[in-house]
């Protein structure tokens, strides 16, 4: 448990080793607040309690203060060239290549194909619902029912059309030589 505990304390530090360089003048606020998190950590029985406690004894945000007075020490890195993420970093297995052989560049054609036409379709689909909804504000319900659904929004007149089909088929039946 004692070295779970050290891992929450880590996850805070890790950042101000790989981020800062901190000066022998800020040193001992470092160490400070580390053993706070520790005296913390000592008393917590899982991270969600001890992240809580360390809110509410502000400890979490004499952290950011901390981390905030640190700026002028931050570390430069070294620019990447595009395309590429440093070897053994997480990120090297999702850096395509800066220039893509036949299969990935037909497959990225396809998928910026694919990836175009679904916001097209998109597009054409919100532009009929704004315009329909402009129609209908300006028009009142029953006038812009009528000029998207035609004949079908007057009331009885579904009904109507669907009694005028029973009565053509019931005439056929009786009208047949049999």
């Amino acid at each position: 448990m004692e070295n779970e505990k050290e891992r929450w304390i880590a996850t805070r530090t890790d950042i101000l080793s790989t981020y800062y360089q901190v000066p022998p003048t800020e040193q001992p606020r470092v160490d400070a607040l580390v053993n706070r998190m520790r005296q913390v950590a000592a008393a917590c029985p899982d991270q969600g309690t001890f992240e809580m406690q360390l809110m509410q004894q502000g400890i979490s945000n004499e952290f950011n203060s901390l981390m905030a007075s640190l700026a002028p020490y931050y570390k430069q890195s070294a620019p990447q060239p595009v395309g590429n993420a440093p070897a053994g970093s997480p990120d090297e297995a999702y850096v395509y290549p800066t220039q893509p052989n036949d299969d990935q560049g037909s497959l990225l054609k396809e998928a910026g194909s694919m990836i175009k036409d679904e916001v097209v379709s998109d597009a054409k689909h919100l532009g009929r619902r704004t315009a329909r909804r402009a129609v209908r504000d300006v028009l009142g319900d029953q006038v812009s029912d009528l000029l998207f659904y035609g004949t079908d929004a007057i009331p009885g007149v579904p009904e109507a059309r669907m009694g005028r089909s029973l009565w053509r088929r019931m005439k056929d039946s009786l009208t047949k030589p049999k």
